[in-house]
C-alpha cells in the first residue's frame, strides 16, 4: 500500500496473483496475441519494466547462462551511433531468465540490434515514402527535426 502525498489518499497498488497471470498468458496464446504473451511472460518472470523490456538488445541476452543484463550506458562512451540507455538507479542490473522465457527467446529471430526507436525510424521511412507532408509528421512525433528530415531527403530506394 502506498500513500499519495499530494492528495493524502491511500492508494492501493494491485499485485497480480499467480492465477491471474496464468489466465492472461493462456488467453494470449492465440496466434494474433502471441506477441502479448511473450511480453507478459518477460515482464512477469524478470521484473523488468515495460520500457526496459523495449530497450533490450540481443546482446543483453545470454541464453546459455540464462541471464539478461540491463546495462546503464549513460556514463560510458558511445560505441556506435545508437541511443544510450540509462536506468533509473544509474546502475547496471542482472536478471535471471525464466525457463519459459528462454524457450520464447530461442524461437525469436535475432535481428541486428534493433530497439524501440528502430520502429520510429521505420515509421518515418514509411511516411516519407507514402508522400505524407514532412511538417505533418514532425507535428505528430515528439522527436527532433533531424530524424524526420533525414528520411525525407533519402532516395526512395534507401528509405524503404
Amino acid at each position: 500500500m502506498q500513500r499519495n502525498s499530494v492528495s493524502r489518499k491511500t492508494v492501493f497498488t494491485h499485485c497480480w496473483r499467480p492465477k491471474e497471470v496464468e489466465v492472461i498468458l493462456k488467453d494470449s496464446e492465440a496466434t494474433t496475441l502471441i506477441w502479448l504473451r511473450s511480453a507478459v511472460l518477460a515482464l512477469s518472470t524478470t521484473g523488468l519494466g515495460i520500457s526496459e523490456l523495449a530497450d533490450l538488445h540481443w546482446s543483453d541476452i545470454d541464453l546459455n547462462r540464462g541471464m539478461i543484463t540491463l546495462s546503464d550506458e549513460s556514463t560510458s562512451r558511445p560505441q556506435s551511433s545508437r541511443e544510450w540507455r540509462s536506468t533509473k538507479s544509474g546502475y547496471s542490473r542482472l536478471f535471471l531468465s525464466h525457463a519459459d522465457l528462454r524457450n520464447v527467446l530461442e524461437t525469436l529471430t535475432h535481428t541486428t540490434d534493433g530497439r524501440r526507436h528502430s520502429l520510429r525510424h521505420y515509421f518515418c521511412s514509411v511516411c516519407a515514402n507514402a508522400g505524407i507532408a514532412e511538417r505533418i509528421l514532425r507535428s505528430g512525433l515528439d522527436t527532433g527535426e533531424k530524424l524526420v528530415h533525414r528520411y525525407y531527403h533519402l532516395a526512395d530506394g534507401e528509405s524503404q
